[in-house]
């Protein structure tokens, strides 16, 4: 039953994706054949509208897809999707200014259709793109759908990154608890859920199919660490390793990468 509910979140999660990569080439083209129309230009095999629909659809699909990450301190995150897919509606429309200089072929198209169509066309293309995802938001927050998740280690950074989790529910994950060796005594009553030691941690992560697993232990415990992650060697889980660089009492400390090398700016 589990399996068939992970399939059938998978399956939709999948449509939607779909969906978002051709919905800018779909309505893209389709916009343009329907003011063709409008315009009386009847389109058939070979000639220059379908030509140009064929190419606006291939810069389309690779030009207008929304970057996995939105910058949305300033204007929010439908405001960085709507600014995202006017840039590079921009950045198409001088590919397309660059091919027909090239070619020389930008004669041979009626210029109120192309003016119209650079115009109208993102007034479509925004609100599709923000339904298409608000949906897929609003199946990953759905509770339903979220992974379960455990942490290893129970300390401050374990703690506030299962409050963001909870807090964000787009990121589709439920805090199930954590595990530590120390008693619940040294521990405290922080009313995180202690779901038991870390020799438990295999065994409880293959019998309530655990998905993700965030191992927050000091670096001085780089040995365990290593240890835990050949202990679950022959699970499905995605395990996450959550270093303590605040050990060191950096203020300005900031993660960056260098050439797809992720270090650590002390």
């Amino acid at each position: 039953m589990l399996q068939e509910v992970v399939f059938k979140k998978t399956l939709l999660i999948g449509l939607v994706s779909l969906l978002q990569f051709m919905a800018p080439a779909l309505v893209a083209v389709a916009s343009l054949y329907l003011l063709q129309l409008g315009f009386g230009i009847w389109i058939f095999i070979g000639s220059d509208f379908a030509a140009l629909s064929a190419i606006v659809g291939v810069i389309a699909l690779a030009v207008l897809q929304p970057p996995r990450e939105l910058d949305t301190r300033l204007i929010g995150e439908q405001g960085a999707l709507a600014l995202g897919i006017i840039l590079r509606w921009l950045l198409l429309l001088a590919i397309l200014l660059g091919i027909g200089y090239a070619t020389k072929f930008s004669e041979n198209y009626s210029r109120r259709v192309v003016i119209t169509w650079a115009i109208l066309t993102p007034a479509v293309l925004i609100p599709v793109m923000l339904a298409l995802h608000g949906l897929k938001l609003r199946i990953l927050s759905d509770p339903a759908n979220a992974r379960p998740v455990v942490f290893v280690g129970l300390n401050d950074l374990s703690m506030a990154l299962a409050r963001r989790l909870q807090d964000n529910s787009a990121l589709s994950m439920s805090v199930a608890g954590f595990f530590d060796d120390r008693s619940p005594e040294r521990l405290g009553d922080g009313g995180a859920p202690l779901l038991g030691r870390l020799p438990d941690l295999s065994e409880y992560v293959k019998t309530h199919r655990i998905e993700v697993i965030f191992i927050a232990l000091p670096m001085r415990h780089i040995r365990r660490v290593m240890d835990i992650v050949d202990e679950l060697r022959d699970t499905t889980a995605s395990i996450y390793y959550v270093p303590d660089i605040f050990v060191f009492d950096l203020i300005q400390a900031r993660t960056r990468d260098i050439v797809g090398i992720p270090v650590v700016a002390m």
